[in-house]
């Protein structure tokens, strides 16, 4: 489901934050060690062994002048300015007991500001708390909804499933059926939300103990839920970093530690010292410090997730730091090769059959270089990042057969093969208009089939001529689009040869 990156390959960012995770695995520091390093260092029996006065701009001074030591290179500093949410959870009661609870990072607050615009749920006297009864409506799907008459001006408990695997769309939903917010637990199955694209009701997130409680509460007696929480967005938050840069390659590792953590700083430092010690070369490596309530990646880089628990830095940087020619067993070009040859049967028939097997000949001629030439592994990568292009092929290919049973008259055929197309599975578990309208936010719309003819399917036989000639139309576009990209990728692959 969705137009999800296929190639994650371990590429460009660390996490170094060893110290607040359990079971993680880290350089063991000793005070010998920490002996290479500057007084300011200080050690400790504890783990707060930074001084509490050195400020972060003189924290940065002082990294410089270790880096210097370390590494023999001059260090270099800059800032990155983000937009972020700024969130201040404040209350969730039922009944009036404080009760556990995450605000949903993709809904607003109670009250606040989104895009220099206050917003307000809230309605109590104190003009910030959200204050109603809570009702059980399952996992919130068209059939769980279907007949009921409670459905207004209360807070809606639901299960979160992938029925809907979007807070967003959910949450449109229920505002729909005018609902006030959202409580809702299981697994987040919200895969298809686009970042920076924001729910239209206050939601906050239980565990699921909490909701079997409140389901047996709910079942013999009206609950009132009270939430209040603050959110602003967007509000820009600096991040000061300190980078260096060694050898020719073009590589970029981010080692993020929070200055307000000694640990976690002399993890870092024993890893530029590791570096140093072993000879190995990186171009960039970036160093940001921010404090523990703001740690994330920025602009410093995109690709690389580490997890901590599992994380073991001189493995990891030996294993990463190779020569240019093993980084291409890291890469696996061969296995980005193999699936771009089997998705390119997805092109058959869309196509122009020599074009299309001009561009598997050149694959295949590939597959004997990618292991001695990593630079053909990165291009590969970032060719084949996305399968928008081969999902879209395959999405063709189900239009047109929706448009064949249309012309028969088999409506309840045309219906079931359009739910094949991409992200379709789930359009009947929603309100039809508010499939069509959150359809709008997903990623690469124009690469997608129109929401606006689930619509018209919608409106039954009666309007088949009408269905029959959109289909049409959408056809063309989409035909377009696909030989207009396919050949982008098949020119892509051609001038790798010129690498």
């Amino acid at each position: 489901m969705g137009r999800t990156l296929k190639y994650k390959h371990i590429l460009v960012v660390g996490i170094l934050l060893f110290s607040v995770t359990s079971g993680a695995k880290s350089v063991k520091i000793t005070k010998d060690a920490l002996k290479l390093f500057d007084d300011a260092f200080a050690v400790s029996e504890g783990v707060d062994c930074l001084k509490n006065n050195l400020t972060p701009k003189g924290y940065n001074d002082w990294l410089l002048a270790e880096i210097k030591k370390t590494t023999d290179s001059d260090g270099m500093t800059g800032t990155t300015t983000d937009q972020v949410w700024d969130r201040d959870f404040i209350t969730f009661k039922i009944d009036g007991e404080v009760k556990d609870s995450k605000w949903e990072p993709k809904s607003p607050g109670t009250f606040g500001k989104i895009n220099d615009s206050k917003i307000n749920y809230s309605n109590v006297e104190d003009g910030k708390t959200l204050k109603a009864p809570v009702i059980d409506v399952s996992e919130g799907i068209s059939k769980d909804l279907k007949d009921r008459t409670d459905l207004e001006n209360k807070i809606w408990l639901v299960e979160q499933s992938d029925l809907i695997p979007s807070v967003v769309a959910l949450s449109m939903e229920a505002k729909l059926h005018k609902a006030l917010g959202l409580i809702i637990y299981g697994e987040d199955k919200a895969n298809l939300d686009t970042p920076g694209i924001l729910a239209v009701l206050p939601i906050v997130r239980i565990s699921e103990d909490m909701a079997r409680e409140l389901k047996k509460k709910i079942a013999v007696k009206e609950i009132i839920a009270e939430l209040s929480s603050h959110t602003e967005f967007p509000k820009n938050k600096a991040q000061d970093w300190v980078a260096v840069k060694r050898g020719p390659r073009d590589v970029r590792l981010a080692l993020i530690a929070d200055y307000s953590d000694c640990k976690s700083v002399a993890d870092l430092l024993a890893v530029l010292d590791w570096l140093k010690k072993s000879q190995q070369e990186v171009q960039g490596t970036i160093f940001g410090f921010v404090s523990k309530d703001e740690i994330g990646l920025g602009q410093v880089a995109s690709e690389i997730r580490i997890d901590p628990v599992t994380f073991n830095p001189p493995k990891f940087l030996a294993d990463w730091l190779r020569s240019d020619q093993d980084l291409a067993d890291l890469i696996d070009g061969k296995t980005i090769l193999k699936h771009a040859l089997v998705d390119a049967g997805n092109f058959s028939g869309l196509v122009d059959k020599e074009a299309l097997n001009q561009y598997k000949t050149e694959l295949k001629k590939l597959e004997s270089v990618v292991k001695t030439r990593p630079e053909i592994a990165y291009q590969l990568k970032n060719i084949f990042q996305s399968d928008a292009v081969s999902d879209l092929a395959l999405d063709l290919k189900s239009l047109r057969q929706v448009h064949q049973f249309a012309q028969r008259g088999q409506w309840e055929k045309a219906i079931s093969q359009f739910q094949k197309i991409s992200d379709y599975d789930w359009a009947s578990n929603v309100s039809s208009p508010i499939f069509i309208e959150y359809s709008k936010s997903l990623s690469q719309p124009d690469l997608r089939v129109d929401p606006a003819l689930w619509g018209q399917l919608q409106q039954g036989r009666g309007h088949l001529d009408g269905f029959i000639e959109a289909v049409e139309v959408e056809i063309d576009r989409l035909d377009k689009k696909l030989t207009d990209n396919f050949f982008k990728i098949n020119k892509s692959i051609e001038n790798l040869d010129k690498i």
